[in-house]
């Protein structure tokens, strides 16, 4: 046991397989040390490199090693000694080491990309479907700046809107960067923007990239969504947008907040848009009535089915 703690500590140090052979306290049992996996395994969890002086060492030292010092994945002997583990490992700690794998396997390009998103360059072919650009992107949402221009898909974007968390906006610039111009969000994102960011991220970074007609085409999709939609957005870029949804989806009117709703927009969601004068009469002039609760006391027909 003392020649080993003695062979471990010279290892430590720096010491080579050589002067191991030569040292009085280790010189007789260096050859089983060597041989012994337990041994090498810890041998290189103290000093990795002593791994570049092994023939032949085993998958498990490899692993310790390139845990250890990643970069030791590109010396010999790991370089040509290769598996997927050691890959793995090696990618897992340092994307950029993606090139210098021989075999390369979906697991170990995620594991790459995953902490360097640059290394989706380095992707062979083979691997780059649309479903691995959602897998991508849900582990890291950057990767979306190192896809070629027809991988850019519109599921792939709705993907990196839902997982990234800096929100719609690295979409948005991605996807101007790809050629796309600045008004290049579709409904189906417009639809994941509004399910996954907070109304003060919407506010500021939507507006410019959405036509009025993409917003009015999300909420058709999702009505239960205009409770999301940014006040600033109805006073400002779409100033005229809850008219126009509740002429399109009059059932939108019971998702508007009731500060929103004035007697012209109130009245498109009428049957017979006559009865507003009756609404008038009642809530008269005050700004903060409830001008869709007039009509239902008044049992006034509506253009769709009223929630209960």
């Amino acid at each position: 046991m003392s020649e080993r703690i003695r062979a471990l500590e010279l290892i430590s140090k720096g010491a080579t397989i050589d002067e191991l052979r030569a040292d009085s306290a280790v010189g007789a049992v260096c050859q089983s040390l060597l041989e012994d996996e337990s041994f090498l395994a810890e041998a290189v969890q103290r000093y990795p490199y002593f791994v570049t002086q092994l023939d032949a060492p085993s998958e498990k030292v490899m692993l310790e090693a390139v845990k250890k010092y990643p970069a030791l994945f590109c010396r010999k002997p790991i370089l040509d000694r290769q598996t997927e583990d050691i890959a793995f490992a090696a990618v897992s700690r340092d994307g950029k080491l993606l090139p210098a794998v021989k075999e390369q396997t979906e697991k170990v390009c995620l594991a790459a990309v995953k902490n360097f998103p640059m290394a989706l360059r380095s992707v062979e072919k083979r691997f780059r479907s649309e479903s691995f650009f959602l897998s991508a992107v849900e582990i890291n949402p950057e990767v979306l700046n190192w896809m070629e221009d027809d991988e850019v898909t519109d599921n792939v974007c709705v993907a990196a809107i839902l997982w990234s968390q800096k929100g719609v906006l690295p979409v948005i610039e991605a996807r101007h960067r790809k050629g796309y111009g600045e008004k290049n969000l579709t409904p189906i994102m417009l639809i994941a923007a509004l399910e996954a960011s907070d109304s003060d991220v919407l506010a500021e970074d939507v507006p410019e990239a959405v036509t009025e007609e993409t917003v009015l085409t999300a909420l058709e999709l999702r009505p239960d969504l205009m409770e999301k939609v940014p006040p600033s957005w109805l006073t400002g870029s779409f100033r005229g947008l809850c008219k126009k949804v509740v002429e399109r989806a009059p059932e939108l009117v019971e998702q508007m907040k009731p500060s929103d709703l004035t007697i012209d927009i109130v009245q498109l969601a009428l049957v017979a848009p006559d009865d507003i004068v009756q609404v008038t009469n009642l809530v008269g002039s005050d700004p903060a009535a409830d001008i869709l609760g007039a009509c239902k006391e008044l049992g006034l027909r509506l253009r769709y089915q009223p929630r209960t």
